[in-house]
């Protein structure tokens, strides 16, 4: 017969461990995974709050989909103010450090996942916010991000031998990003920014374009949200719910922020290029309207059929073009109209 003392004891180590899972999941306690030997199976990975693991590497397929759901105790990606935006970026990365590739690359998965299937409702809510551009271009420009940014893949460790030993180069992370971003494609650029951020092991800080706020910020929590149903940390983004032109000065300049990203005009580079820190930016550049019009009218000459160079420019869709803004358009349907009053 079965040992009656030993059979409480069991009884209430069960107690025990059904308790303790129940507080890790309400995020009364933050859950400890005890080092030791492997027995029979391996440990687990760590788990973070409000989370499980994200699975192994054999389920980053597409028939994987992430277990673990996003609770509204973890949800929050937008913040107030820039410190506690940072802060919470800061405390995600370290968080993040531990994570395995594996665990990175099903991240970045999700993200591309979660993106393509939220790319037509977004894609709406930019042109409907900022009045720029319009459908289905915006949502084109985010399916591209979404399949086309370089992910982990692109980061691979290199080795090489000589006569004086071995060499292995590893890319490392940065830390906390901080990006500003434009009002002229704000949810494409929010995703290409962010798989490219996380994907070297990074986490970032939004200021988005005040008249871009609410789609920026939209994106923001899909990749959020994502990240955190793929096994990552909550608040590997996070964006500025009102940003300004001051909130991102003082972004720029904190103690948090080890790097800087740039998309927008020529003043907001200046302000990134003096902050003091490493800056990657992007601005304006009338050049590429030139180039765009000067492709046209060579196109012209080679394709006299203007039906089709029309219907091509409206759509954005003729090879060659090296650039599809606004203006550039324009100066294009001008020149259409006035070689078809010429006809």
């Amino acid at each position: 017969m079965p040992d009656s003392n030993q059979t409480n004891k069991t009884q209430s180590v069960d107690e025990i461990a059904r308790l303790v899972l129940e507080q890790i999941n309400s995020g009364e306690i933050s859950s400890v995974v005890p080092q030791g030997p492997v027995v029979s199976q391996p440990p687990a990975p760590p788990v973070h709050n409000n989370q499980t693991e994200a699975g192994p590497a054999s389920k980053l397929n597409n028939n994987y989909r992430p277990r673990t759901a996003v609770t509204a105790q973890a949800a929050r990606c937008l913040y107030d103010n820039h410190d506690e935006a940072t802060h919470a970026a800061k405390m995600a990365q370290r968080k993040f450090l531990d994570c395995s590739m594996e665990v990175r690359k099903a991240i970045i998965a999700n993200i591309r996942r979660r993106a393509l299937e939220q790319a037509e409702r977004i894609g709406q809510m930019a042109v409907d916010e900022t009045g720029l551009g319009k459908m289905p271009d915006k949502m084109q420009k985010i399916i591209l991000c979404a399949n086309k940014t370089p992910g982990p893949e692109d980061l691979q460790p290199t080795a090489y031998s000589g006569d004086n030993g071995l060499t292995l180069t590893e890319n490392a992370p940065w830390g906390v990003v901080g990006a500003i971003t434009p009002s002229t494609n704000p949810p494409s650029t929010v995703l290409n920014n962010s798989i490219s951020i996380l994907s070297a092991g990074n986490s970032v800080v939004f200021n988005p374009h005040p008249g871009a706020k609410a789609v920026s910020g939209e994106m923001a929590q899909l990749i959020h949200d994502a990240a955190i149903e793929a096994g990552g940390p909550a608040n590997l983004v996070t964006c500025i719910s009102n940003p300004t032109i001051e909130s991102a000065q003082a972004l720029m300049q904190h103690e948090n922020i080890d790097l800087i990203l740039v998309t927008g005009g020529g003043a907001v580079v200046k302000e990134a290029m003096v902050s003091g820190k490493r800056a990657i930016c992007a601005g304006p550049g009338k050049r590429t309207t030139t180039a765009f019009c000067v492709s046209f009218q060579a196109a012209l000459r080679v394709d006299p059929n203007r039906e089709r160079l029309h219907l091509s420019v409206t759509s954005g869709s003729r090879p060659g073009f090296p650039c599809h803004s606004g203006s550039a358009r324009s100066r294009a349907h001008n020149l259409v109209w006035r070689l078809d009053r010429t006809r």
